[in-house]
């Protein structure tokens, strides 16, 4: 075999496996959502059977090795802010990890607010949801160049 011919099945191969492979959020169907109208273009979802909550996943905002985080709209607002966050995590331990600190600091005024947590499935797949609060600002960090340290 030479080497172009190589490199073309190696690039087949790499087509199929995309194929295969899912995008981030696109797993996440919201099974009591409304079928979008025709023409509409389709968002990913992301529904908690915790809440009934249904999330609009509208656009990455970050991804690394705990997962993504999404920029989202809540369907049915009521006592949630008009844009959350809603970070999609594949290692159920940090899931739990922050879940539970969250619980913690729930009346801690500094502390970002989670408002959901919820797990989805499709076949073998689990994905770890938590909804929270937007940081517009940016991380800690940012915050902190920009505005240096606050006194307690």
């Amino acid at each position: 075999m030479t080497p172009t011919e190589r490199r073309s099945q190696r690039a087949s191969s790499a087509r199929r496996s995309a194929r295969r492979t899912q995008r981030p959020g696109t797993i996440l169907a919201a099974p009591r959502a409304r079928a979008p109208s025709p023409g509409a273009p389709s968002r990913a979802t992301a529904y908690s059977s915790e809440t009934g909550r249904t999330y609009h996943l509208d656009r990455l905002i970050g991804k690394g090795g705990f997962g993504e985080i999404y920029l989202a709209t809540p369907e049915h607002i009521g006592s949630l802010p008009a844009r959350v966050c809603v970070k999609i995590s594949h290692q159920m331990t940090g899931w739990l990890r922050e879940a539970y600190f969250a619980q913690l600091l729930y009346r801690e005024p500094r502390a970002l607010r989670v408002y959901d947590r919820f797990v989805t499935a499709e076949g073998p797949v689990m994905r770890y949801c938590l909804a929270m609060e937007y940081a517009e600002h940016g991380d800690l960090a940012a915050w902190l160049a920009e505005q240096g340290g606050q006194p307690e």
